[in-house]
């Protein structure tokens, strides 16, 4: 063993080696700017920051615009308060018609609560309701008026149900 090949000993040379081998082809080095895929990365912050303000503007906006927010949030509340009603309750048909004018209320933006039959039909007809779903909205809530006070079969519960959720349904792609 010579001192030579020991890197303890203190050979500079023996301390600094390359790291790598030289390239073995005679190829250049790839140029990432040529490349489509490397300028299409780059967009894909450029979209983010795009989505990320739009997002924002469109919560601001919700901030500043309470009606709006319920009006788009009233189908999810219905439904949710569909889901959540008990049908065996004694208060079913009174729940549903709520749930039914609450729903009414949102999308209209103002109450249609003390509002007769008639004026809710002509205010659901201003605001571009076929007749066909008027009627179908006088009905549940006639339905809802009469359940509470005479009774009606279970199966009867569970069609109201169904009408009320797929009437919801109708009325949000219009209203």
């Amino acid at each position: 063993m010579g001192i030579d090949n020991d890197p303890i000993a203190g050979d500079p040379l023996g301390e600094i080696r390359p790291l790598k081998e030289t390239l073995e082809s005679n190829s250049l080095p790839l140029n990432l700017t040529k490349n489509f895929r490397f300028w299409l990365l780059w967009t894909v912050p450029l979209f983010l920051l795009i989505g990320q303000y739009g997002w924002h503007k469109r919560k601001e906006n919700l901030m500043k615009n309470p009606e709006a927010k319920r009006n788009k949030k009233a189908a999810k509340k219905a439904y949710q308060a569909l889901k959540a009603v008990d049908v065996h309750s004694p208060e079913y048909y009174n729940t549903v018609g709520r749930i039914l004018l609450s729903y009414l209320s949102d999308k209209l933006n103002r109450s249609v609560a003390g509002l007769t039959q008639a004026e809710l039909s002509g205010l659901l007809l201003s605001h571009g309701v076929s007749n066909e779903d008027v009627e179908q909205v006088r009905t549940c809530l006639t339905i809802s008026e009469m359940g509470q006070y005479s009774p009606i079969e279970q199966g009867e519960m569970k069609d109201v149900h169904l009408e009320t959720k797929a009437l919801i349904a109708k009325l949000d792609k219009v209203l």
